[in-house]
């Protein structure tokens, strides 16, 4: 089942995240997107009196502004971004750190990494194949995610069947990828089995799902 709030983009009436989370812990990654893109080059967002996030205005700070506003809170542009970073890349990250798992991944049916059977140049083949390569202890994307445009791809269209709307790349159909807890999480404590829907791209998440737990 597709991810709703990847099935639709937030118009410019949109100022607050669609799951009425904060934007701390919301799963709305195209808010955070498209707030991010609305900031331009503004330092900070503005959490205004009625619950709305808009970009800090020029001049706010100015004492002969006539601009006023209710302001509930001020965060940095930087702290969003960590944000999107964090909710939308898990899977990436854990790739690119170079680390041995604690657990089994499968990618599209295929192991990339597992406890038992470590085999350390798999992430790297899939990394380098990427339209967004990273190479083991370096991602490019995610160290320089500043400089790069959300919600800025050349053709804005409806979507097909079976496509979501990827911040970086646009209309994308998913790919599905799987984590496995140990061997001896299913025999002596909780073993869980996850499912998880990404961009063929860049690897960002849309959506994770426990799918089989002991």
């Amino acid at each position: 089942m597709l991810p709703d709030l990847f099935l639709e983009l937030p118009g410019n009436e949109c100022k607050s995240p669609r799951d009425g989370l904060k934007p701390c812990k919301t799963e709305d990654i195209l808010f955070l997107a498209a707030l991010l893109q609305r900031a331009g080059n503004a330092r900070y967002i503005l959490e205004t009196g009625d619950g709305a996030f808009v970009p800090e205005p020029a001049g706010v700070d100015d004492p002969e502004s006539t601009e006023t506003f209710a302001v509930k809170s001020r965060i940095s542009r930087a702290t969003v971004r960590g944000w999107f970073r964090k909710r939308f890349f898990p899977f990436r990250r854990m790739l690119a750190n170079g680390r041995a798992p604690g657990h089994e991944v499968r990618f599209m049916g295929k192991e990339l990494r597992s406890p038992t059977r470590w085999k350390p140049n798999e992430p790297w083949k899939l990394g380098k194949s990427l339209k967004w390569p990273f190479e083991r202890g370096f991602d490019p994307l995610l160290r320089e995610l500043h400089k790069i445009p959300l919600l800025s791809w050349q053709e804005i269209r409806p979507l097909k069947n079976g496509e979501v709307f990827c911040p970086l790349d646009g209309p994308v159909v998913p790919v599905g990828a799987e984590l496995i807890s140990p061997p001896v999480t299913w025999e002596r404590l909780c073993g869980r089995h996850w499912r998880v829907l990404l961009c063929p791209n860049c690897l960002g998440q849309f959506s994770g799902k426990l799918i089989m737990m002991n």
